[in-house]
């Protein structure tokens, strides 16, 4: 329009009417972006700037905009109507049948005109409306604990299409993953994962997760120790191409019945006491799905035969011999293998008596039936032990014993999928599992750090009992002290449902101070999820309509009001509306919302992250900040490849 200003205006008539048409359709093209453009550009500009606000603020931008949008419409449409008139007007000039319309455009430009000049007093109150909103609006944003908007100096940091960006390793056992900067402290103190199926807890986050701590450590020259437990069986190849990008092939060592090559492992070849071992022997069962009240009469009585069946075969066989689980079905079996044990005991050795009269007293003069049901527990529990391949397996001397691990910085994968036997599968996970945490909880103040990795968790988890509290095989229990020993626990299941009762799960996850919430449609899970942010007094915007005294004054219009209420900084509902994994997306990734109550942040703020899918198994380019020594990927098929890239 400045343009045509100055350009010169003795031009032949056709070049005019050019002129003429150029102007009036650049001022009609500019008044129109002040109507549903200008609208479309502040709810996309607030919308970025108050995303995952809490609902008062949301709502109260949303009204903002939408008032703003009206207040200028109005004017902008009534001037567009003057405008027209004035080009039909105009262009008459040129085209004289255009003065057919003269009643139509005269009577337009009359009403546009009359418009703009009573718009300051009848839409005088657009202008309260949207001043009263704005004051409103703003009394919340400064008064809000939780929530910054963003600003708009950071829209120009940010990539141009809101990609999530990819893992980085950093300093100081840190690393940059879904957009955040995470430190291993963040998971010794313990990291929970929910989400639903197919929401990318394995490939976005978990991938993430394990590539960080590992890579983390390496660059800052300390090999973690750790126990991943994989009841899927789909994360041999992840860990495989994770040890050779960080040169520590030869720190990992794999339990897998199913191939001889793979480490020996006997859960009785400890240092720790019978009755260690025994108690151990206990908590598996309980786990395992046996604790209704007849059951932990069965689990009491067979405890104390363990016990004293591990101190019999200790005493009896050589020094460098254990006992196993084989052994200890014999002694359960019948008398012939126990008299021929106490036999071969030297009555002269103290250790023996207490044992022997085990033996002699309580377990022989056991009521037939009572003896009958605890040997039927315990031959429930040893029998799969007796066949192949797991009686060689789990059995003899242990390639190396847990302690040995984690003091050498081994790294422990069980490969037993529990599609193929889950029992057997649960079983030796759960009795991994708490031989390690005794073995960490041993070690406080120890400086290697180590890790404990688990996905599908409810699998292996450990509950206790509310009859026995102070029960120290429980994963809470564990959780709430490993942090001395320099230890991270990162577990991911699909809700809280999948742990059991809603006690048992909050006793736990009281103990985990770091929570990454992918989508869920669990109401349960979502709602504790969102109590951990807590709650802000706000106040939720309402109008009400007034009508002035009768004539056009600006006192008529709306009147805007506020009713201060504790609301969810943190709704529930946005864990539902978390995008998911999936290849439709240009950049799959997924969404999560974290919470990171260890931090000291006060308030804890309400965090959403973009995590870029991450796959393993793949072969990818080495990290610029650690040395690399040449590699190639696991054996793996193409088709394989492309299914480890999706879940």
């Amino acid at each position: 329009m400045l343009t045509i200003h100055w350009l010169p205006k003795f031009v032949p008539d056709i070049v005019r009417l050019a002129y003429t048409v150029t102007y009036f359709a650049a001022a009609l093209g500019l008044l129109y972006q002040l109507t549903r453009p200008l609208r479309d550009y502040l709810s996309a500009l607030y919308a970025w700037r108050f995303e995952d606000a809490p609902d008062p603020i949301d709502r109260a931008w949303r009204s903002l905009v939408y008032s703003i949008s009206q207040m200028i419409a109005m004017p902008a449409k009534l001037l567009g109507a003057f405008l027209s008139s004035i080009a039909m007007i105009t262009l008459s000039m040129w085209f004289e049948d255009l003065t057919v319309f003269a009643p139509v455009y005269n009577t337009l430009w009359w009403a546009a005109l009359v418009g703009l000049l009573l718009f300051p007093f009848a839409g005088g109150f657009l202008i309260s409306e949207v001043i009263q909103k704005y004051r409103a609006f703003d009394h919340e944003i400064q008064l809000s604990k939780s929530f910054e908007p963003r600003q708009i100096v950071q829209l120009q940091q940010e990539s141009s299409d809101g990609a999530p960006s990819k893992l980085e390793i950093k300093q100081e056992l840190s690393f940059r993953a879904g957009g955040f900067d995470w430190h291993w402290n963040d998971f010794v103190q313990n990291c929970i994962v929910f989400g639903q199926i197919g929401s990318g807890k394995t490939s976005c986050v978990l991938n993430s997760i394990l590539d960080g701590l590992l890579g983390s450590a390496a660059h800052a020259g300390a090999n973690p120790s750790g126990l991943i437990l994989d009841p899927k069986g789909t994360f041999y190849a992840d860990v495989r191409a994770l040890c050779q990008r960080y040169n520590r092939m030869d720190d990992l060592l794999v339990i897998d019945p199913t191939d001889p090559a793979s480490i020996h492992w006997n859960p009785f070849d400890s240092r720790d006491d019978e009755y260690e071992l025994a108690s151990r022997f206990a908590a598996v069962s309980k786990s395992l799905g046996h604790r209704d009240a007849n059951s932990s009469f069965w689990i009491t009585k067979s405890t104390m035969f363990i016990q004293y069946a591990l101190e019999l075969i200790r005493l009896t066989n050589p020094a460098d011999q254990p006992p196993t689980l084989a052994e200890v079905n014999e002694l359960a079996s019948g008398f012939d293998a126990l008299a021929e044990r106490a036999e071969q005991v030297d009555i002269q050795d103290s250790r023996s008596h207490e044992c022997l009269s085990f033996f002699a007293t309580e377990w022989a003069t056991m009521a037939p039936e009572t003896r009958s049901g605890v040997q039927a527990h315990l031959t429930g529990m040893l029998f799969p032990f007796l066949k192949e391949p797991y009686a060689t397996k789990f059995s003899g001397r242990s390639t190396m014993r847990i302690a040995e691990m984690i003091d050498s910085g081994k790294i422990l994968y069980l490969h037993m999928p529990t599609a193929d036997r889950e029992m057997m599968a649960r079983t030796i996970g759960i009795f991994l599992k708490l031989e390690f945490y005794r073995e960490i909880l041993m070690r406080p103040r120890k400086t290697r750090p180590s890790f404990f990795f688990c996905d599908e968790f409810q699998k292996f988890f450990t509950a206790g009992t509310k009859e026995d509290k102070d029960q120290e095989k429980s994963d809470a229990d564990t959780f709430r002290l490993s942090r001395e020993s320099f230890h991270a626990n990162i577990i991911a299941t699909q809700n809280m449902g999948a742990l059991g009762d809603v006690e048992t799960a909050k006793a736990l996850l009281a103990n985990c101070l770091t929570g990454i919430f992918l989508r869920n449609a669990d109401d349960e899970t979502n709602w504790y999820s969102s109590r951990l942010f807590s709650q802000d007094l706000m106040g939720m915007s309402s109008s009400s309509q007034s009508s002035g005294s009768g004539r056009l004054s600006p006192t008529g219009g709306q009147i805007v009001s506020s009713n201060d209420q504790l609301y969810d900084r943190c709704p529930a509902h946005r864990f539902r509306e978390l995008a998911i994994c999936s290849m439709q997306q240009e950049v799959p990734h997924a969404e999560s919302i974290v919470f990171l109550g260890g931090r000291g942040e006060q308030p804890i703020p309400v965090r959403k992250l973009k995590w870029k899918r991450h796959p393993l198994s793949i072969p990818m380019p080495p990290h610029n900040s650690l040395p690399q020594m040449p590699r190639q990927a696991p054996p793996t098929n193409q088709l394989e490849q492309k299914q480890l890239a999706v879940f």
